[in-house]
C-alpha cells in the first residue's frame, strides 16, 4: 500500500458526532503505508458555499478532485459532493463503526465480579426480552435497571441494603437485543459488564422472543462469575477490535490492490 493515495473528506455533521475519529482513521492510513491527505469542512473551508461565491464553489471544487487511488467519504455532504464531481468513493457513516458518544479508539475498564450477582440492565423495546428480564429479576432478587432510557451520565443507585457502584460498574448482566449496535449496552461492555443477546460474543443466534432462552443464558452467566468474567472480556474485545483505527483503516482498504500513484 506505500504507492496508494487516500483522499479523506469529512463533513461537519461527521465531525460533531466524533471529532478526534478521522484524525486516528488518517494516522492508521499513514501506518498502513498511504500518502492521506484531508479536507475537512469548517472553518474558512465551507461545503456550501453561496451559489455567488463563485470561488469559494472553485476552490472546493479543485479540493475534491485532488487525484488520488481511494476517496473516503465521512458523512453524508461529504458523499454528497464526491458523488457531484464524479468521484468514485467509500463511504464511512457515522451509523457503522462510529456511534454518538463512543470515541476512537475505544478504552475498556474491566473488572472481576467475584460478588454475588445483584442488579441487572435491560436495553430492549422488545417485549418477549422486557418480560424475561423482569422475571430474571424477581425470581434471582436483582434489582433491574432499564438502560433505553437511562441518562448515561446517570449513577445507578441499588437499594439501601446495597452499596452503590458508578454507572454501569453496578451491573452484573445487559439483556439486549443489538448488543453490537445499543449505545448503553456497548458502554456497559466497557465496564466489564456481560451482555448477552443475539450474536455476541460469537454465540449462535436465538429466538429473542424465547422468553425461557433468555432466562436460561442469564442464569447460566449470573451464576459462574469465572464464566461471566470470560463472556464479558471475549466481547468487550470484539467490541474494542471492530472500534479500532487500524481494523477500520484495513476495512476502508479491503480488496484495494497496491497500487502505483495514478490520476483517479
Amino acid at each position: 500500500m506505500s504507492n496508494v493515495r487516500v483522499l479523506l473528506v469529512e463533513d461537519a455533521n461527521f465531525h460533531r458526532v466524533a471529532p478526534n475519529a478521522i484524525d486516528h482513521i488518517k494516522g492508521a492510513l499513514e501506518s498502513e503505508g498511504c500518502n492521506v491527505q484531508l479536507i475537512r469542512e469548517g472553518g474558512p473551508l465551507t461545503f456550501r458555499p453561496s451559489i455567488f461565491d463563485l470561488l469559494a464553489k472553485r476552490n472546493l471544487q479543485d479540493l475534491l478532485s485532488t487525484p488520488s487511488d481511494l476517496c473516503i467519504a465521512a458523512g453524508p455532504l461529504a458523499q454528497k459532493l464526491l458523488k457531484r464531481v464524479g468521484r468514485s468513493f467509500r463511504s464511512w457513516g457515522a451509523e457503522a463503526e462510529v456511534e454518538p458518544g463512543i470515541p476512537i479508539p475505544l478504552f475498556d475498564s474491566p473488572r472481576s465480579p467475584h460478588h454475588p450477582p445483584q442488579a441487572i440492565g435491560i436495553c430492549s423495546n422488545n417485549a418477549c426480552t422486557q418480560r424475561a428480564a423482569q422475571l430474571l429479576s424477581e425470581e434471582m432478587g436483582l434489582f433491574l435497571v432499564d438502560l433505553s432510557d437511562h441518562s448515561p451520565q446517570a449513577d445507578i443507585f441499588l437499594s439501601p441494603s446495597r452499596p452503590s457502584q458508578p454507572h454501569l460498574h453496578a451491573l452484573d448482566l445487559v439483556l439486549c437485543d443489538r448488543p453490537d449496535e445499543e449505545l448503553p449496552a456497548i458502554r456497559a461492555a466497557l465496564c466489564g459488564v456481560a451482555v448477552i443477546g443475539p450474536g455476541a460474543c460469537g454465540e449462535e443466534p436465538f429466538d429473542p422472543e424465547a422468553i425461557d432462552t433468555w432466562r436460561d443464558k442469564a442464569r447460566q452467566l449470573l451464576g459462574e462469575p469465572t464464566l461471566r468474567s470470560s463472556h464479558a472480556r471475549a466481547w468487550t474485545t470484539w467490541l474494542t477490535k471492530r472500534h479500532d483505527p487500524q481494523s477500520i483503516a484495513q476495512h476502508l482498504l479491503g480488496g484495494l490492490p497496491a497500487l502505483r500513484p495514478k490520476m483517479n
